[in-house]
């Protein structure tokens, strides 16, 4: 195959020929060489290891980062699991729905550190092949591993990394003897012992280093450490609980007290299964099980209960995302995050009818405050859209309403509001900042650009733009400043 990033123009297929061959000439002519190629495997070693058809399959949820140590093995008898210790093991079957017992013990298995990934050619086949690629390497912790194979057979994971990241492959070693009256070291191990075959375990990585980036994220430590709130789980909430998902938050609160109905479906991360449920705990579920990595509930309550119950519920939080989109709401949060103040920074998200445009509004500390950006009858002095005619609809014989738009015109919005939350919290935006994003022609459903969105786009097309300006503070905000009137 041509490497990534290699095009050989496809009317010309004798040239793909000519340069495939040329490539496949110079990969023989390094196996002729002097060391027969194989030092140049060590970049793909696990491939190497995992093409042997004999080998069998684990999962494997391991801190990369660490040295040579004993870790866990668990087999619930569909698949091998492999953890860093038993509690980890614990909880990330519970966030899967499951539970393990007491009486579901386990194994003891061994990590053992390499200094760098091994050659196709160092690669065990049996014991004598494992002691001396360890042995060669001067790997540390191998007293610890030889007591553990005096033991009884064990599974034994090499850990290695290169520039681009970390590598696992598992080796399973039956029992082994030692030679009576000798030291329990690797180098004493019987003769016939090290012509005993050891199995292949391939190891699927399960990680969040690996889930969230595959090495190569380096946000992924700092975002495992934060903690969000989101208080809202209709459709921008659910599409922003995702995507925070997805970026690797390690612990999310999904706050709502609605019922999720079929009319929510068409632009809402869950479908007709969790309709009848609570859209918080449905969601929750369902990114808990995806993201098994992180903590993720859900809340079927209004958030003022909530907090009512649970004084720092808002408070440990890195973030509080609101996504309600009704005023007096929000003014009520602005409002009791101002007079309950804790390390929590706000985020209000919403969207303009039609979902034309988005805004995303981060605030830290008590001034400037949320009302500031709205004038006295709560209008936002920087809409962008303006409508002649009202946009809301009703719902058919019923007396609600709703605002009409699909998932294709939120989805845009939902990404670059996640995307300024999840910068918020590693410090590249600084409260207070006000996102601001249009999507669409508003001359096709009858409204039109506001004069100052247009002045800002510099008199070019406005349909598709984004900004990031600070939020305004107003020194007469009957909330934050000192009202005049």
């Amino acid at each position: 195959c041509l490497p990534p990033g290699q095009v050989v123009a496809w009317d010309r297929p004798a040239d793909a020929l000519g340069e495939l061959l040329a490539q496949a000439e110079a990969a023989i002519a390094s196996v002729l060489a002097d060391d027969g190629g194989a030092e140049d495997t060590r970049r793909e070693i696990i491939a190497y290891w995992a093409r042997d058809r004999t080998h069998r399959t684990a999962r494997g949820f391991l801190d990369p980062a660490h040295g040579s140590r004993q870790i866990f093995r668990f087999d619930d008898g569909k698949r091998i699991q492999l953890f860093d210790n038993r509690g980890s093991a614990k909880d990330y079957i519970a966030s899967g729905g499951g539970e393990l017992k007491p009486t579901q013990f386990g194994k003891a298995a061994y990590l053992v550190r390499l200094i760098r990934p091994p050659r196709v050619t160092d690669l065990p086949k049996d014991v004598g092949d494992l002691v001396r690629l360890l042995l060669d390497q001067d790997c540390g912790g191998l007293d610890n591993l030889a007591r553990r194979l005096a033991q009884d057979k064990a599974t034994v994971v090499l850990a290695f990394a290169d520039e681009n990241g970390h590598g696992f492959i598992g080796v399973e070693v039956p029992k082994l003897c030692y030679q009576r009256g000798a030291p329990v070291l690797l180098p004493f191990i019987t003769a016939r012992d090290k012509a005993q075959p050891v199995g292949r375990l391939r190891i699927l990585r399960g990680d969040a280093d690996w889930v969230f980036g595959r090495d190569g994220n380096p946000d992924v430590a700092s975002l495992q450490t934060k903690s969000v709130v989101l208080i809202g789980a209709g459709s921008l909430g659910s599409y922003i609980a995702q995507q925070l998902a997805s970026s690797g938050i390690g612990t999310i609160r999904i706050v709502d007290p609605e019922i999720l109905m079929f009319e929510n479906i068409s632009r809402h991360i869950l479908g007709a299964e969790a309709v009848g449920a609570f859209k918080a705990e449905a969601l929750a579920l369902r990114l808990q099980r995806q993201f098994r990595t992180s903590d993720i509930k859900g809340q079927a309550i209004r958030w003022q209960e909530w907090t009512a119950r649970d004084v720092n519920a808002l408070r440990d939080a890195d973030l509080v995302v609101t996504t309600i989109g009704d005023w007096a709401q929000e003014a009520h949060l602005a409002d009791y995050l101002q007079n309950n103040p804790g390390d929590a920074a706000a985020m209000f998200a919403w969207l303009e009818p039609y979902a034309i445009a988005a805004h995303a509004v981060v605030l830290r500390g008590s001034s400037p405050c949320f009302c500031c950006g709205f004038d006295t009858q709560a209008e936002l002095k920087r809409r962008m859209s303006t409508w002649p005619q009202p946009t809301r609809r009703e719902v058919p014989l019923c007396g609600g309403h709703y605002q009409p738009y699909g998932a294709a015109a939120l989805s845009g919005h939902a990404a670059a509001i996640s995307d300024a939350a999840v910068k918020f919290l590693l410090g590249r935006i600084e409260a207070p900042a006000h996102l601001l994003r249009s999507a669409g022609d508003p001359t096709a459903l009858g409204g039109s650009w506001r004069d100052w969105w247009l002045e800002m786009c510099g008199g070019q097309e406005a349909d598709f733009r984004q900004m990031l300006l600070p939020w305004p503070q107003n020194e007469a905000c009957p909330m934050c400043g000192s009202p005049t009137c």
